[in-house]
């Protein structure tokens, strides 16, 4: 769930001023969360913000009465109004996957992002594991799925870096998740021109993606050896 998601931040993560933006708010629960996030420490003597500056953007005003909480803009995700290199974290709880041109999106999430910030995304998996059958759930509006392997080389071609991101697949309730650090030395590439085995060269995969990449020319959930944040293990073996 989207509140398991965060509990992983430790309020040492709140002693630093934090511009955060909350892309596909929905209801703005999430980006009330970031927004009443207080630094540890006391703010006049460090000189930070009185809370962690959070924006949220979406086609539809949030509900709830929650708005007054954050700054909120309506806008398309895929053309926002904010300035490049804006913001610490780009956080994406399940809106991703309503865009019809998913990599668009996510090259205009890394512009507004700092070339140190990072991306906090989960998306729907192909494959949900339910009453122990396997099947795939589509909503209202909803564009695509994700794997794992497509979500890290999406997040390559956006300008992001998995090779020191982590990812976790949550099969049982068919959602997978990334925190992953923008690549400060490209805001994209263009997948008509740049290959997978180009992404390998230029280091955004780990050992374990960059040899399946050099042995076979594509690399897959069947081999796929990922640590997650926690320190669990994502090994598709397993399954």
């Amino acid at each position: 769930m989207a509140l398991g998601f965060l509990n992983l931040f430790d309020d040492s993560m709140f002693d630093q001023n934090l511009d955060v933006l909350d892309v596909g708010c929905g209801h703005g629960i999430q980006a009330e969360w970031w927004a009443t996030r207080r630094p540890k420490h006391n703010a006049d003597r460090y000189g930070m913000k009185e809370f962690t500056e959070c924006h949220a953007v979406d086609l539809y005003e949030p509900d709830g009465g929650l708005k007054d909480k954050f700054y909120f803009r309506q806008e398309d995700f895929h053309e926002m109004s904010f300035d490049n290199n804006q913001f610490d974290i780009v956080w994406s709880h399940l809106s991703l996957e309503y865009s019809p041109r998913p990599l668009h999106a996510l090259k205009e999430w890394r512009r507004v992002c700092k070339d140190d910030g990072h991306i906090y995304i989960t998306v729907p998996g192909s494959f949900k594991k339910k009453f122990g059958r396997i099947h795939t759930e589509m909503k209202p509006g909803q564009q695509s799925w994700f794997t794992v392997p497509i979500l890290m080389q999406q997040l390559a071609y956006a300008g992001f870096n998995p090779r020191h991101g982590f990812f976790q697949a949550d099969f049982k309730n068919g959602y997978i998740r990334a925190l992953v650090p923008a690549n400060p030395d490209s805001t994209g590439f263009d997948p008509l021109v740049t290959s997978l085995y180009e992404l390998a060269e230029k280091n955004l995969f780990n050992d374990w993606v960059t040899g399946m990449i050099a042995e076979r020319g594509t690399f897959d959930e069947s081999k796929l050896v990922i640590q997650w944040v926690t320190g669990d293990v994502l090994d598709y073996r397993s399954l």
